[in-house]
């Protein structure tokens, strides 16, 4: 039975915490201890303690069970009553919430790092942002699509000398930021992220890489 709530990701080591909310709190936990347990969280400083200390000393549980519609809410509550965008307090980066949302103090100082060299003029922004089409989720043209074996073969082939994705030299566009950056290896480098995650959202396989959106320029 699906339990819609406000849960709790605790440090029994420093008590710091992280609030998250879900419309189904078990397989919300179960995806976040995957992602974790393999390195790939999208929460860098989460993930970061999580290895320093180990999954035997993190503790999950639910704070408050609620209606879908209060989800935001209580989360913004409860994120603000533990202090948990204080890094002495807790892990989230993000204020919660579905609008409105404001990040860290540790997030700002990032993003004022990312924007210094990095101004783009109006004009290129909006041109960006005309020639930027959603391509993620559903709208993604191999949405619910497999490759055909013969086409692997031939991409995998085609592939063979290349440089790797994860050193991908097309400039990428941070949308929260409206900052473009070289590549997307630069951009892991500024903002402490892993490049491959922000690939995969450039791609469309992932929706964002640590909290925010991005595609290619």
């Amino acid at each position: 039975m699906k339990e819609s709530g406000i849960y709790c990701i605790e440090n029994l080591v420093n008590h710091k915490k992280y609030i998250g909310q879900s419309n189904d709190i078990e397989n919300r936990w179960k995806k976040h201890k995957y992602a974790l347990n393999n390195g790939t969280h999208e929460n860098d400083y989460l993930q970061k303690s999580w290895n320093k200390y180990g999954c035997d000393n993190f503790d999950f549980y639910i704070i408050e069970l609620c209606a879908t519609t209060m989800l935001n809410e209580r989360e913004i509550y409860y994120i603000d009553f533990y202090d948990t965008l204080n890094r002495n307090n807790g892990y989230n980066l993000v204020s919660g919430g579905g609008v409105n949302k404001y990040y860290s103090e540790e997030v700002c100082k990032k993003i004022s790092q990312a924007l210094k060299g990095h101004e783009v003029s109006l004009e290129t922004r909006i041109k960006v942002s005309k020639n930027h089409a959603d391509v993620s989720g559903e709208k993604h043209p191999m949405y619910g699509r497999k490759h055909s074996e013969e086409a692997i073969e031939k991409m995998r082939q085609a592939g063979i000398g290349r440089s790797s994705s994860r050193k991908n030299l097309i400039p990428v566009l941070c949308v929260e930021l409206n900052t473009v950056f070289e590549n997307a290896t630069e951009a892991s480098k500024v903002l402490d992220l892993d490049s491959g995650a922000i690939l995969k959202c450039c791609r469309g396989e992932r929706k964002t890489c640590g909290g925010y959106g991005w595609s290619f320029v």
